[in-house]
């Protein structure tokens, strides 16, 4: 079994940690749902609410993101389309 280590395209370390998509999607579906509130003062607001709780779930399609632990540079997993 073949064991890949992902290294910075910037620097070339091995140190870095995967950008988890739950905490983007808690905080699109989250902060959308608190702007509901104030859209019902103004209206805008209810605009933007609705289209981050109807955003939220394309999260979950978007390829896998890392960050470099030494030079704080981050990028996206590239994917292969069998």
């Amino acid at each position: 079994m073949e064991t890949t280590t992902i290294e910075c395209p910037k620097c070339g370390s091995a140190r870095q940690e995967r950008q988890t998509r739950l905490f983007l999607f808690l905080f699109l579906l989250g902060g959308g749902s608190c702007l509901i509130w104030l859209g019902l003062i103004m209206w805008p607001a209810m605009i933007a609410a609705i289209s981050m709780i109807l955003i939220s779930p394309v999260v979950f399609v978007m390829p896998k993101a890392y960050k470099c632990l030494d030079c704080n540079h981050g990028w996206a997993e590239k994917q292969e389309w069998r």
